[in-house]
């Protein structure tokens, strides 16, 4: 199992192409592994204040590495949380990756009344 843990400092930085595509290169390695189908892959988003507008550039960088495994086979959870110090809510994001659309944030608010 693989865990990537994106804290809101993180997500924010994702906005700059350049550090997306670092950001990229640095999931690179994961394309390596040769037997997905058996593999566990997890990567949480963490927020300490809720802003919708910085997961566009986090989804797009991680969607195609996420979308590699699931293809795959692979058991891939792709989650959200926000922290606060009254108050702790865990989402499953996984099944927006195959259905977000350019009114994302419509989506993932709809996504999220829906689980809650």
């Amino acid at each position: 199992m693989f865990s990537l843990d994106l804290f809101s400092e993180q997500i924010a930085s994702l906005s700059d192409p350049r550090e997306a595509s670092l950001a990229r290169t640095r999931l690179g390695f994961l394309s390596q592994i040769k037997n997905k189908r058996d593999f566990k892959l997890r990567v949480q988003l963490t927020q300490k204040v809720i802003r919708l507008n910085l997961w566009p550039a986090a989804i797009d960088t991680l969607r195609p590495v996420l979308q590699e495994f699931m293809e795959s086979g692979a058991q891939v959870k792709f989650q959200w949380m926000y922290q606060s110090l009254e108050e702790r809510v865990k989402r499953d994001l996984t099944p927006l990756l195959a259905e977000i659309s350019t009114d994302w944030k419509t989506d993932v608010i709809k996504y999220l009344e829906e689980v809650s």
